[in-house]
């Protein structure tokens, strides 16, 4: 075969002889507009790093906090929070192998308002003779911290299940050319040569560390929010309840959402079905796994929906009939208080917005870009359960209108929001960084082939987990080097080659120049403004996501840090308002507690820790039974009666029932005139608020007849 030379302005560029081409131009990766690209992409993954550096180490200072306050509520023997010395007499019953869910007629009047999974676990590691709240306490902070590592390992192993934190960040193959550029987690070829091959690694160690940043800020934002920092402190079932539902939501974000993956459904269901026997409000994550099966796959969402309500269902109606309909009264109808919906609008809802203003404002920057990328089917299944899961939380934080309801309400929201921004994040900057081209976008648009042909950033990626829709056919009239990803280290050997094939494919030959009258960037055809060209039409909806995903992401960045510097100052304000046992707060419960000893009998009082410790039932729990008699559900006329006999050897309360210029939600009219009428106080003994004042009243003695 004659050699055949391609010669351009006087330079030979190509060489075809015996079936074999030879380039003599300079290599693609030494020009300037190759270190350009490379420049850029630089600049897109140091600067969201650094930010996020940033935002970890702000957090990171202050999440010490939480960690204190465990540790001082583990040398405190008290309660700090009201319904703690019930559970733990719960758990002081299971040990003793009695049941729970009796009738509120008769003494004591207690009510069991969750399910018995956290008392149970409890009732392992406390003894009846000897009962204690560090067991449980333990439970509750293990459980936090299962929390947090179970949003961390969402982020990094679905991370790692798409393929985005591996060896590489390769981009798309170039179709219709020999040699393609490597997918994700693939090593270059062998024959890259030393330059690329060490781009390649270099930002693969950047990816790498980006996502290991962004699940660490994400955990932490929820280990330092004003609730956790409130509640870890506690013996109550919302830290156990909500470590189990993300665990489902882990197993299923990693393995149900594949097509026909029972036995990852399965292990999800399992998870959700021991939250809900933990705290039977938890509903959320089953919700938004059914919703999205609902959406990708219906009959799996029934199927899901069926196995989800019997795991559910079932433990409840066999309780229910072991206890004689008393666990359905106990759970689901002396659950049901009035709800207040003015504090919604009055504390709530400001009290969120004045504490998590940045998270928020990042979160619905995230959802217009989720809903758009949705719109044009361009989302991952790992964004679209956790926005879904997200959603149903916020709809939740309504419940929080509830009379007797705390920040507890508020503690799975938390987790959602960390969640969303975490995975909503890290979508965003892969969006932007692996394909997005910020200096080539007008050009691009303005050089673009002729009609009919569109560009290859428009189209979906196999290897893109953001891209849901099919990969176009290659066009024989495109030119390669228009498809290739430019920020790739890899792409520059494919479209060296593609450009190297045949004189008359070459962009610089006169029927395929861009100055060619029909190839003009000017003619109506190919205007930027023409509808094949907008930027909301299908040819360019992967661009316009892309776009929107940077956007997005520089917001929620610009968020995180804002909340990260807002929270280190006031963090240390909240930890001093959180009840903390201080040594006088000690010395009062050690006196109540003497007191208790000192004064044989039953002991009615708001805090039943002092009496079980002494081996003493509660007698009445009092918010609860109170609400209950202002609903008619409860007569309280015997116990107003044992009262007015003066049978309790002492009363202790948080609030002087002599002062009736108060507010009382835990002692009814009738029982504060009989304590009133029949004893009298003894000792107040204040502590360091916000711990209420403690007031303890002995019976009157009767006078001699």
């Amino acid at each position: 075969m004659p050699e055949t030379k391609l010669t351009v302005s006087g330079r030979t560029k190509l060489t075809v002889s015996g079936g074999s081409c030879v380039s003599d131009e300079t290599p693609r990766g030494t020009q300037p507009g190759r270190r350009a690209a490379v420049l850029l992409r630089l600049v897109l993954h140091l600067a969201p790093l650094a930010a996020l550096v940033v935002a970890a180490v702000w957090l990171g200072k202050i999440a010490s906090y939480p960690v204190s306050r465990v540790e001082e509520a583990l040398r405190y023997p008290y309660q700090l929070d009201a319904e703690e010395g019930y559970v733990l007499w719960q758990a002081v019953r299971l040990a003793s192998g009695e049941r729970l869910y009796k009738t509120i007629h008769t003494p004591p009047y207690l009510v069991e308002n969750y399910p018995p999974l956290y008392p149970a676990l409890w009732a392992l590691f406390v003894r009846p003779d000897a009962p204690s709240l560090a067991a449980g306490r333990w439970i509750s902070a293990l459980s936090a911290l299962a929390v947090a590592l179970g949003v961390g390992a969402f982020i990094l192993l679905r991370d790692v299940r798409e393929g985005t934190v591996s060896p590489g960040s390769g981009g798309a193959a170039v179709q219709g050319t020999e040699a393609a550029a490597p997918r994700e987690g693939e090593a270059p070829p062998a024959d890259t040569d030393r330059g690329n091959r060490l781009e390649f690694y270099a930002f693969s160690a950047l990816r790498i560390s980006q996502a290991l940043v962004i699940g660490w800020c994400c955990p932490i934002l929820f280990l330092t929010s004003y609730e956790m920092l409130r509640w870890v402190a506690y013996t109550r079932v919302d830290f156990l309840s909500i470590a189990l539902t993300v665990g489902g939501l882990t197993v299923f974000g990693l393995w149900g959402q594949r097509e026909k993956s029972r036995w990852g459904r399965a292990a999800a269901i399992v998870l959700f079905a021991l939250a809900l026997l933990a705290k039977q409000t938890v509903l959320a994550a089953p919700a938004a796994c059914f919703l999205w099966l609902l959406i990708r796959e219906r009959r799996g969402a029934l199927w899901f929906a069926l196995w989800m309500g019997l795991a559910a269902l079932l433990p409840v109606g066999l309780l229910t009939a072991l206890t004689g309909g008393q666990y359905w009264l106990h759970t689901v109808t002396y659950n049901q208080n009035v709800m207040h919906w003015n504090e919604l609008w009055q504390w709530w809802l400001p009290h969120l917005w004045r504490l998590y203003h940045f998270p928020i404002a990042g979160a619905a920057v995230l959802c217009v870009w989720v809903l758009f990328a949705a719109w044009k089917r361009r989302t991952s299944r790992a964004l679209e359960l956790v926005a879904i899961y997200f959603v149903l939380n916020a709809l939740s934080t309504a419940s929080v209108a509830k009379s007797g309801s705390a920040e507890n309400y508020l503690l799975e929201p938390q987790v959602a929001l960390a969640l969303f921004l975490g995975i909503g994040l890290k979508h965003a900057l892969e969006s932007m960084q692996r394909r997005i081209q910020f200096a080539s976008w007008p050009v691009r648009q303005l050089a673009s082939s002729p009609v009919g042909q569109s560009d290859e950033s428009d189209r979906s990626d196999p290897s893109d987990p953001s891209d849901r829709s099919a990969p176009s056919a290659p066009s024989d009239q495109s030119d390669p080097s228009d498809r290739s990803d430019l920020s790739d280290p890899s792409a520059s050997r494919t479209v060296r080659q593609s450009a190297l094939s045949l004189p008359q494919h070459s962009a610089l030959s006169p029927q395929h120049s861009a100055l060619s009258p029909q190839h003009s960037v000017l003619s109506p055809q190919h205007s930027v403004l023409s509808p094949q060209h907008s930027v909301l039409s299908p040819q360019s909806s992967a661009l316009t996501v892309r776009w929107m995903g940077a956007v997005a992401a520089a917001a929620v960045l610009t968020m995180l840090m804002g909340h990260a510097d807002f929270f280190q100052r006031v963090e240390p304000a909240l930890f001093a308002g959180a009840p903390r046992p201080s040594f006088m707060a000690l010395q009062r419960g050690h006196q109540v507690r003497r007191l208790v000893r000192e004064h044989p009998g039953p002991v009615l009082s708001e805090d039943p820790i002092y009496g079980i410790l002494e081996g003493r039932q509660p007698e009445l729990q009092n918010f609860i039974m109170t609400q209950l008699a202002a609903e008619k559900k409860w007569d309280e006329s015997e116990f107003v009666r044992r009262a007015a006999s003066r049978e309790f050897s002492l009363a202790v309360t948080h609030q002087d029932i002599r002062d009736e210029n108060q507010v009382f939600d835990r002692c009814s009219p009738a029982l504060r005139h009989a304590l009133r009428e029949n004893y009298s106080l003894i000792r107040t003994l204040p502590r360091p608020r916000p711990l209420q004042t403690i007031f303890v009243y002995a019976p009157i003695p009767q006078a001699p007849r």
